[in-house]
């Protein structure tokens, strides 16, 4: 027997990445855009921001979510989020009410249905 585990109601299992996969990229134009370090006037200094903002990958989704789907990258709240200690595999938990942003292909075609 192999033991699962599923969020209920809207809350949403994520993984977060280790590095933003959308930072550092390039638009048609040229515009590199950056991937959240900056130079610090004071000390001169390469520092990395603080955004309190996590991109991840959602794993699964409960069955009241309506927004979300598993498969989707997301930018969530991080003092939102929640460690689930589930056989070490790095999932969080968060509500989908967090969820501050969603990427995927088709998106408009599936907000649109409602």
């Amino acid at each position: 027997m192999k033991t699962e585990i599923m969020p209920i109601y809207n809350n949403i299992m994520i993984r977060p990445y280790k590095e933003n996969p959308y930072a550092d990229q390039v638009t048609k134009s040229g515009l590199k855009l950056g991937n959240g370090e900056f130079t610090n006037p004071e000390s001169g200094e390469d520092e990395q921001m603080d955004l309190k903002i996590s991109c991840a990958e959602v794993i699964e989704v409960g069955p009241d979510c309506k927004y979300i789907q598993a498969g989707d990258d997301v930018y969530v709240n991080n003092p939102t989020i929640r460690p689930v200690p589930f056989m070490r595999q790095g999932f969080f938990l968060c509500n989908e009410q967090n969820v501050l942003a969603v990427m995927n292909n088709d998106l408009d075609k599936r907000f649109k249905k409602e």
